[in-house]
């Protein structure tokens, strides 16, 4: 970048051109980014029932509060998958 300022370098234009350039990456960026963001949910959730699978509770019962506690703050992907869970969990329920 520096030779475009220097002496004998680009004139006004190129600069322009340049400045151009650069603002037009960082909005691309910015959507791609946003885009991405929106299903963080879907690509978060890999393998439907797994956590189930682990915890041993049969695909018909929702995991019990106490068991989903206790997983959380186990490592690994077991402890992440109660984790999300329980973020999940608490998404759905409204404040009032």
């Amino acid at each position: 970048m520096l030779k475009y300022l220097g002496a004998g370098g680009v004139g006004a234009a190129g600069l322009y051109g340049l400045y151009n350039l650069l603002k037009e990456s960082k909005e691309t960026k910015k959507m791609e980014s946003k885009k991405s963001a929106e299903k963080w949910i879907q690509k978060a959730i890999e393998q439907p029932g797994a956590l189930k699978k682990q915890l041993g509770v049969p695909k018909e019962e929702k995991i019990p509060a106490a068991k989903l506690e206790t997983a959380a703050e186990k490592g690994g992907k077991l402890g992440r998958r109660a984790r999300l869970a329980q973020t999940l969990k608490g998404l759905g329920k409204r404040k009032d």
